[in-house]
């Protein structure tokens, strides 16, 4: 399943429904994709260089 169906899934909006809430989920889908890729280089939330991993999950909350 791709990121943009998730997040089509979660908001109960589409994506491709008008410009503005596609840059929001092109913004949405980059957020979770580089969390996706620091937390499998190991990169802990609470760690010195985990402050943006840390930053982009609570703005998820």
């Amino acid at each position: 399943m791709s990121i943009i169906k998730l997040i089509e899934d979660s908001s109960d909006k589409k994506y491709y429904n008008n410009a503005l809430d596609d840059i929001v989920f092109r913004i949405v889908s980059e957020h979770m994709r580089s969390s996706t890729f620091l937390i499998a280089d190991g990169v802990i939330p609470g760690m010195r260089e985990g402050l943006c991993l840390k930053k982009d999950i609570e703005k998820g909350n």
